[in-house]
């Protein structure tokens, strides 16, 4: 999850998911969403924390050194 900029709330989550091909069963953003909300419902999670957007993706940027880069995911993303 990366913070994006909102106009509402200064910033909001969207989550990024790396998929795995080899995989026959796909996973949907419904799958997804339905174990946040039970992590909210359950205390783990802030309400807050819910994702604006989920979006699925092969692989996620990083930089040099092995560290996700949060600046070209922002700028991917915007």
């Amino acid at each position: 999850a990366i913070g994006v900029p909102d106009t509402k709330w200064g910033e909001r989550p969207v989550l990024m998911v790396v998929t795995d091909n080899t995989v026959d069963q796909q996973t949907t953003s419904a799958d997804i969403i339905a174990v946040i909300k039970a992590a909210i419902a359950a205390g783990k999670l802030s309400k807050w924390a819910m994702p604006n957007e989920i979006r699925f993706v092969d692989q996620i940027a990083k930089t040099s050194v092995g560290k996700i880069d949060k600046k070209a995911i922002r700028t991917h993303l915007l």
